[in-house]
């Protein structure tokens, strides 16, 4: 075996990786919504102890890339709209305990795939909350 082939493929384990590349905004939000158990309504302030548990909601989007994340396929993306659609879907005035989380798919696990510049890969956001009927 040649001396350097060893060397050669730990630093391509080191450098290859996966994952998607994108951002997001909520600018556009028509409902108030909060990372915490307490909130504000119409200029009233609701602490977690005054609201009755809500209904538990989950919305997902993945961002894709290609060149190990440097070519962003995804882009910017306002999820304003999607918060604004499941809050009213679900009959609700605003949306509270709001936990983002940020994975790689399925895809980005498939090593040897991930050594190609090319290969798509993805990272998958979950947005999990609870969508309030009335305070």
């Amino acid at each position: 075996m040649k001396p350097f082939l060893l060397p050669l493929t730990l630093i391509i384990f080191v450098i290859s990786c996966a994952g998607g590349a994108g951002s997001m905004t909520f600018e556009n939000l028509s409902y108030p919504v909060t990372l915490t158990k307490s909130i504000d309504i119409e200029g009233k302030r609701y602490g977690a102890g005054d609201l009755a548990p809500g209904k538990p909601v989950v919305i997902e989007k993945r961002f894709w890339s290609f060149v190990y994340t440097g070519w962003d396929l995804t882009g910017e993306v306002d999820l304003s709209q999607t918060i604004n659609d499941t809050i009213s879907s679900n009959g609700g005035v605003a949306m509270r305990s709001v936990k983002i989380t940020a994975e790689p798919c399925a895809n980005s696990y498939f090593m040897p795939l991930t050594w190609v510049w090319f290969f798509p890969s993805c990272t998958l956001v979950t947005i999990e909350g609870e969508v309030l009927s009335s305070p």
